[in-house]
């Protein structure tokens, strides 16, 4: 709203703003009231933005087109310019450059970010500039990275960093699957007790318009592995039981197994249940070995689950009086 105090440059603030909410961002109100103020000394002249720009995002070796859309009178291409990795042809009716270019990746040592200039003159005699981001060649894997540690049943979550890929496809060992699909830089893997401690591989293979990646990339494999579980002496039992944390540890190259007790002042949630599913007692402890009294639990069988927040682990308990 005009008011008293309204100076040049919020007047044509406001103009401006008022054409392209009545006819259009891009319309010929808005350019001409653009550019009258521009002639009259106040702002700049309209320039047009990305949204005239159309056509492929990626340079191949074989020829992609970029487009640039009909412009208003008075401005027209003057010449198209990029990064050293494309090769650039523009479209020439006889003096006059026209409104698409072709361009292509030069070499395979290009591949990578790249970039299309389109720089365009005026109706004030100016030239500006308008820059369309390109991806050249096939995609880039640049390192995946995630959990090296896997302690089934678990799950592990991987990330790829990738450019230029529009699609993605992963290759996950036998024993794991994926949570959430695997069409993304993203993989959320779900491992069961089939899967192999001993190591991984784990490949993705990622393409663009310009084709695939030239080999598959493999995650870190599983050096070590935690199998965190836990054992309940006596048991059968009647008054109280014993419980005890172990670790089994198995290294690569050669695998061998440790067991050992290591205190890390985990804190353990341990549930007594009826083979229904019924909670009986719930007891928290800390530590790598703890007593728990069952005098009050008539006979039968029952699932003591201990869970260290992360995982949750289950033996089969029987009571005898």
């Amino acid at each position: 709203m005009f008011t008293a105090n309204t100076n040049f440059a919020t007047a044509r603030e406001l103009l401006i703003q008022a054409a392209s909410e009545l006819f259009g961002a891009n319309s010929s109100q808005v350019i001409n009231t653009t550019n009258a103020w521009y002639a009259a000394g106040v702002g700049e002249e309209w320039r047009p933005d990305a949204s005239y720009i159309y056509g492929s995002s990626f340079a191949c070796v074989s020829e992609s087109t970029v487009f640039v859309d009909t412009l208003p009178t008075g401005y027209s291409v003057d010449h198209f310019s990029g990064s050293s990795n494309i090769y650039i042809q523009p479209q020439v009716t006889g003096n006059n450059i026209g409104n698409y270019c072709r361009v292509e990746m030069i070499n395979q040592y290009g591949m990578g970010s790249g970039y299309l200039d389109i720089v365009f003159s005026t109706p004030g005699d100016n030239l500006d500039t308008l820059r369309h981001l390109l991806f050249v060649g096939p995609p880039i894997i640049a390192q995946i990275t995630g959990d090296t540690q896997i302690c089934p049943p678990g799950e592990a979550f991987y990330n790829a960093d990738v450019f230029g890929a529009t699609q993605f496809y992963w290759s996950y060992p036998q024993g794991s699957y994926p949570i959430d699909g695997n069409t993304n830089e993203d993989l959320y893997l779900s491992f069961d007790e089939t899967f192999d401690p001993n190591g991984m591989a784990l490949s993705l293979q990622a393409t663009n318009v310009c084709g695939w990646t030239n080999e598959e990339y493999m995650v870190e494999r599983l050096y070590d592995c935690y199998l965190k579980g836990f054992s309940i002496s006596p048991n059968p039992a009647s008054e109280s039981i014993k419980i005890t944390i172990t670790n089994s540890k198995i290294v690569r190259d050669p695998v061998i197994m440790l067991t050992d007790n290591p205190d890390d002042g985990t804190a353990y949630n341990i549930r007594i249940m009826t083979s229904s599913g019924l909670v009986i007692s719930t007891v928290k402890r800390t530590g790598t070995t703890f007593s728990i009294p069952v005098n009050n639990l008539k006979d039968g069988t029952y699932l003591v689950e201990l869970s260290d927040g992360k995982t949750v682990y289950r033996k089969q308990l029987i009571i005898s009086h």
